[in-house]
């Protein structure tokens, strides 16, 4: 589940791609006359968004788990409730045909 996550988030990261080529070669230009200071707040700024998203992948495969949690339990609450339906009626059966109904 994480590795689809990291997947997707490199996705989107590729998809800031085609914007970065229009803007031409001004990025590159920037970066190439930026200070030593410049890049490692740049770097700080970066490392703080991929901190901030693995969190909320983190949250996000938290919420999952605890959705297939809940709906396991669902699952076994209704295969119980079926058991105990099927057995209700297995004990209704054989009063129904010494009492038939009467019209």
């Amino acid at each position: 589940m994480r590795c689809r996550a990291w997947l997707a988030l490199g996705g989107m990261a590729l998809g800031a791609l085609p914007a970065l080529a229009v803007a031409g070669d001004a990025p590159a230009a920037a970066a190439s006359a930026a200070t030593p200071a410049a890049l490692q707040k740049q770097l700080r700024q970066r490392d703080r968004e991929v901190g901030a998203l693995r969190r909320q992948v983190d949250r996000q495969e938290s919420k999952g788990r605890q959705a297939g949690e809940r709906l396991r339990q669902q699952e076994r609450e209704i295969a119980e409730l079926q058991r105990q339906l099927d057995a209700a009626r297995a004990a209704a059966a054989p009063r129904q045909r010494e009492n038939p109904p009467q019209k």
